[in-house]
């Protein structure tokens, strides 16, 4: 594992693995309940359904705003770089497929599942967890030591108490 000398990026990294954890939950809540809807008043499908959703509107949503404001512009300070333009172009790919899972998730802890929402939540549910961890994997691979090499000190504790308040 890689040290990280700024907040910033420690604070991404830790982010980075509780949304993956989530991530793993989720596709193996979807594995295990294939062949029918599951029953959203069960305890642990509650909590599953209400952490996604407050992961995607709170932590994944500000994540990414974070990034898109304060991280890509001074990584392209020398010019635009080729890893920016593919993590915007990433974010225009999964911030709407996260909010549709956040949508059916908050309507069936509300009414349920039906056949069709379940389907759509296993279809867009793992296309999301997908295309969030490869996100996160070229995240963790070139942007967390990018980070490391354009923040100094004083801007990293001037971001860190930013974001912390974002948050």
């Amino acid at each position: 594992m890689m040290e990280h000398s700024r907040s910033v990026s420690r604070i991404m990294h830790e982010e980075h693995m509780a949304v993956v954890a989530l991530l793993e939950r989720l596709e193996r809540f979807i594995a295990g309940n294939r062949a029918a809807p599951p029953d959203t008043d069960d305890p642990a499908t509650a909590r599953l359904l209400g952490a996604l959703t407050a992961a995607i509107q709170g932590e994944i949503k500000n994540h990414f705003a974070f990034e898109e404001a304060e991280i890509f512009p001074r990584l392209d300070e020398g010019g635009p770089s080729g890893m920016t333009s593919i993590l915007m172009e990433e974010h225009g790919v999964i911030a709407p497929a996260g909010e549709r899972i956040a949508e059916i998730a908050r309507a069936a802890r509300t009414d349920g599942f039906s056949e069709a929402s379940w389907r759509e939540f296993c279809q867009t549910g793992l296309d999301f967890a997908e295309r969030l961890t490869s996100h996160i994997d070229k995240e963790e691979m070139g942007l967390i030591a990018a980070i490391e090499s354009v923040l100094d000190e004083e801007t990293d504790l001037a971001l860190t108490s930013s974001y912390a308040g974002s948050r």
